[in-house]
């Protein structure tokens, strides 16, 4: 069930708590605007009227509106950029793993080689000590 907004059109003509009732007006704005205040008000939890009437009465500062939507485009912009960054540092982590790798496999090889080497030698000391 959808949580009721604070300030809702069920107060209309009723006493609030500015012991005033609320009277219906019109506004004229553009459907950006219209989507903007509800959106605004929406994050406040807060009916489009009652958001209205706060920043009207200054419970609201007009700035701290503008300082959200200021704060939001920031959190955005940094957020792409921490994706961004993400994916090219999962890249270079891939590109590197690829070279540990390859690196891992180099050494197994040589480890490899040694010990054939380590036997070679073990195999032509006994010879020595078997000629004398």
């Amino acid at each position: 069930m959808p949580r009721k907004l604070e300030g809702s059109a069920e107060q209309y003509g009723k006493r609030t708590f500015y012991d005033e009732s609320k009277e219906y007006t019109s506004l004229c704005l553009t459907p950006t605007a219209l989507s903007l205040l509800h959106e605004k008000a929406a994050k406040f939890g807060l009916s489009r009227s009652e958001f209205v009437e706060r920043i009207a009465r200054g419970r609201i500062p007009v700035f701290l509106a503008s300082k959200i939507a200021l704060v939001e485009r920031l959190i955005a912009q940094l957020t792409a950029i921490a994706r961004n960054q993400l994916v090219s540092n999962k890249s270079q982590i891939a590109r590197h793993e690829q070279e540990i790798n390859r690196l891992i496999a180099a050494n197994e090889h040589l480890e490899a080689i040694v010990g054939e080497l380590e036997e070679m030698l073990k195999k032509i000391k006994e010879e020595e000590t078997n000629i004398f």
